[in-house]
């Protein structure tokens, strides 16, 4: 087996090394600089006639442990360590399950040292540790399999440039797919999605007010999520697979459909492609195709790499969408699958690669369902599978589920807006107990403010005073859409956690800020866009009541300040004198408006 060492110096403390092992390999490598990063490409040819053989590709980078206190790993949903330097760290990745991008940042959440690899699909190990008494902290991304192939092409992003690591991160997207169109409108829509709500405890008459208690709230898409398959309503995996609409619960689901949409919402239905559970009709067939078992959720997933998964997903999903005229799918637990490729020879394999694989598979259910309903379709992905790459198979990204959380769910959207660009990126389901404090559901919108927001509340049993604080922050979401999603958007870390966060929009001159941890704003950092902005909104979503603005450029002038309250709307209007220190009893999450 022939092994090749690349080794680059960075800069005068940190290096790279890339090692190749395997066999008939010619190795070429080329670097280039784009100011903010650098890309080594590097190209495996053959020797002979015969084709390259990569038994192992290693990428370590070693950086002395100065200014540094955390690492930032961008498709990790809960991740510990931006406020923790640890011993060791190991993450398994493939194109299905995180991406091989990471950030070692210190407390201000700026980048000290970035790599990532442009293409998972072959499966990686990222791992890191620190080494005592060098006292430095050693990267590893290193492959988890072989592949045999006429040619081999990677690329490797590396970064020191001292920006946040939101800001390096979306630079190492934008390098990894460059594809950022914009979506139409109706995709940044509102979402209302049944889970939280009902669970799998739905039926057709009950869910079709609910959509017309949605539609009045503001919402224009509807996801009705996992039960309607089945009788079973004790949350687990037994019965999927089959994918038949349980007449039990919808004796006509063609209708109901049509009823919702009629209503003014698009429909999108909750599948789980890859999964078939052991009371499933079709279990005996396709347990011969199983690659992985949960027994504990009572379900078994069908092997990526098999063309017979991959004809069985289309038509099932082919005929769903036609039959019943939706307007998209929820798919679900894609990253369910094993990274590692399938052993079980009872069928066959169009590819040795699970993430060709899955690839080949979301490339063909886009495809082909977009072909048979001649429209464009809402395909969401939960946050587990988000990445760059998989933008191409998708039209949204979901906040992983974190029921009753603002504050995770605040971290994981500012999380993926970091690679999402102007990708839609939804909330969890923003969900309460009967009985929550009007602050504390409006926290709840403020924290999602910057993403699209998603609700998962039973609207028939709420009162008016939680009735009008939804539709409050609904009519601010799309009054403000433009700027909130599209608009700069600066995320404020501190020791491991988004303080705070900001959307600019020079188009629409408008400045909108949001307070999570802490009531005291300083327009320190706002000084290069106030002198376009003509509105300003602060969101307070912290603890405290009253806000404290520090500011010293509009020092000593006059100007026009609102109070909003979600449940009275417009609370009380005055003239302030601005001289660098201004108090306002603003209230928990309230809304100050300033007109500059």
């Amino acid at each position: 087996m022939k092994r090749t060492v690349y080794k680059k110096s960075i800069n005068d403390n940190n290096y790279l090394k890339i090692e190749i092992e395997g066999e008939n390999i010619f190795c070429h490598f080329k670097e280039e600089d784009f100011g903010k990063y650098k890309i080594i490409r590097f190209t495996m040819s053959p020797e002979s006639e015969e084709k390259v053989v990569l038994n192992n590709l290693i990428v370590t980078v070693r950086t002395p442990i100065i200014d540094i206190h955390g690492i930032s790993i961008p498709g990790k949903v809960n991740n510990p360590y931006l406020y923790i330097l640890p011993w060791y760290v190991e993450e398994y990745i493939n194109l299905y399950k995180e991406f091989p991008f990471v950030s070692l940042i210190n407390r201000k959440g700026e980048n000290k040292f970035s790599i990532g690899i442009k293409d998972p699909r072959l499966g990686f190990k990222l791992s890191g540790k620190i080494f005592e008494k060098s006292e430095e902290f050693e990267m590893n991304i290193s492959s988890v399999s072989s592949i045999v192939s006429k040619s081999l092409d990677f690329e490797i992003f590396i970064s020191d440039y001292p920006d946040t690591w939101f800001e390096i991160t979306g630079e190492y997207s934008n390098w990894a797919n460059s594809q950022q169109d914009r979506l139409p409108d109706w995709m940044y829509d509102p979402v209302y999605c049944s889970w939280y709500a009902f669970y799998q405890e739905v039926n057709q008459d009950h869910l079709e007010h609910v959509a017309q208690e949605a539609y009045n709230l503001g919402f224009k898409i509807f996801i009705l999520d996992d039960g309607w398959f089945t009788f079973d309503n004790n949350r687990g995996y037994w019965y999927t697979g089959d994918w038949e609409v349980y007449k039990g619960k919808f004796p006509n689901f063609k209708k109901h459909v049509e009823n919702v949409q009629k209503i003014g919402m698009k429909y999108v239905l909750w599948v789980a492609p890859f999964m078939f559970g052991k009371k499933s009709k079709n279990y005996e067939l396709l347990s011969k195709y199983s690659v992985k078992t949960r027994d504990n959720l009572g379900f078994e997933d069908l092997c990526p790499q098999s063309n017979f998964t991959k004809y069985r997903i289309v038509n099932v999903l082919s005929k769903l969408l036609t039959k019943y005229n939706l307007d998209g799918f929820k798919l679900d637990f894609i990253d369910d699958l094993p990274v590692e490729p399938c052993l079980n020879d009872f069928h066959e394999h169009f590819t040795d690669n699970p993430s060709h694989g899955v690839e080949s598979i979301l490339k063909e259910i886009k495809q082909k369902l977009e072909e048979a309903s001649n429209k464009q379709l809402i395909l969401e992905f939960r946050q587990q599978y988000a990445n760059p790459l998989l933008k191409d198979y998708s039209t949204a990204f979901r906040a992983a589920d974190t029921p009753f959380d603002f504050d995770q769910n605040r971290r994981r959207i500012i999380n993926i807006r970091s690679f999402s660009g102007s990708f839609p990126v939804y909330s969890d389901p923003i969900v309460w107990k009967k009985g929550e404090s009007t602050e504390n559901i409006s926290r709840h919108f403020i924290s999602c403010i910057f993403s699209v927001p998603m609700l998962s509340v039973d609207l028939l049993k709420l009162d008016e005073r939680e009735k009008k604080v939804i539709k409050f922050w609904t009519d601010f979401f799309m009054k403000n859409r433009e700027t909130l999603l599209f608009g700069k958007f600066v995320p404020e870390f501190s020791c491991g956690d988004f303080t705070q966060a900001f959307a600019f929009s020079q188009y629409e001159k408008k400045l909108i800020i949001a307070l999570y941890t802490k009531n005291v704003l300083s327009f320190e950092n706002l000084k290069e866009f106030l002198s376009d902005t003509s509105e300003m909104y602060i969101l307070n979503g912290s603890n405290n009541r009253e806000l404290i603005i520090l500011d010293d450029s509009i020092n000593k002038r006059t100007i026009d300040l609102e109070i909003f309250d979600p449940v009275v709307g417009l609370k009380s209007k005055l003239k302030q004198e601005f001289s660098k220190f201004l108090k306002i009893d603003l209230g928990i999450g309230n809304i100050l408006k300033i007109t500059l």
